[in-house]
């Protein structure tokens, strides 16, 4: 999170690598909705909870993730019961 806030602090883009979304932040997405942001993850709200902890503590980080979130809002909202 510290070089992905830092890189994005650098760059001034909305996405990781710039102003583009790319398949760096398909696999952020990936990642952030399948451990941090998911209600059905088979750990629960004592892992997820953690991680959103975390995540707070990287304000450009958290804002980066509120706007994957939009992003592919049409796809969370749509995707499958199956936890990981």
């Amino acid at each position: 999170m510290t070089k992905i806030s830092k890189d994005m602090e650098e760059h001034k883009g909305k996405f990781a690598c710039g102003e583009k979304i790319s398949t760096a932040d398909c696999y952020m997405a990936f990642f952030c909705f399948c451990f941090i942001h998911n209600e059905k993850l088979p750990a629960g709200v004592k892992f997820t909870d953690r991680a959103k902890a975390v995540v707070d503590k990287y304000p450009v980080f958290k804002a980066y993730v509120e706007l994957l979130r939009a992003e592919f809002a049409d796809r969370l909202a749509s995707r499958n019961v199956c936890a990981l």
